[in-house]
């Protein structure tokens, strides 16, 4: 902001009370916040969120529908992140709606960038006889899709935010689809607008 750019772009539901902060602060340059929610509009800071609890319900549908063992698997990020609630409610609920009586096991974490707890809260799953594993957690997500990857093609994973079988290879085989959100395009159309003088901040 010191340096007078045009558009700002922060990332992620921890990173708001900052943004908002600065969008206040400089009001002649345009924010974009990314997973940010706000309580009340600011005028040069628009908040870019997504529907996860209708990408989270389609992963769980996936996954009841591919589940042989009667178990399934969630790793979550930090659970008070709105976020992440939404995808692991709708992974429950599409799960349930795809195979009632499935048993779906939710390991959530302290931390989005913890690989070794996502790993070990995939393997606690998997030895409860999961055998698909949703992760929703960023690279502690990762470490999960991981351990996954590790049992051979016995357990198979379900990425989430981008196409995981590009961001994470190490889990190609392993991975039948990704929750993705459309950041890049939501977050270039916003730059767009602002170009073009039709920017709207909420």
């Amino acid at each position: 902001a010191q340096d007078n750019y045009d558009v700002i772009v922060t990332v992620g539901f921890l990173l708001s009370p900052a943004t908002v902060d600065a969008a206040k602060k400089y009001p002649n340059i345009k924010f974009i916040g990314v997973d940010q929610f706000q309580d009340a509009t600011v005028p040069n800071l628009a908040g870019l969120i997504f529907d996860e609890d209708k990408a989270g319900y389609l992963a769980g549908y996936l996954a009841g529908s591919l589940n042989k063992s009667g178990t399934i698997g969630v790793v979550l990020g930090l659970p008070q992140v709105p976020p992440v609630e939404r995808y692991g409610v709708g992974y429950i609920n599409g799960a349930k709606a795809a195979k009632p009586g499935i048993h779906v096991l939710t390991a959530c974490s302290t931390s989005f960038t913890d690989v070794v707890a996502g790993n070990a809260a995939a393997n606690q799953e998997m030895s409860q006889n999961a055998d698909i594993l949703f992760a929703a957690a960023g690279l502690t997500g990762n470490g999960a899709l991981l351990a996954a990857v590790d049992k051979g093609g016995s357990v198979l994973g379900i990425g989430v935010d981008t196409d995981q079988y590009l961001s994470l290879p190490e889990a190609k085989g392993i991975l039948v689809s990704s929750a993705m959100k459309l950041i890049v395009p939501g977050v270039y159309n916003i730059i767009k607008s602002a170009q073009a003088g039709t920017f709207k901040g909420g």
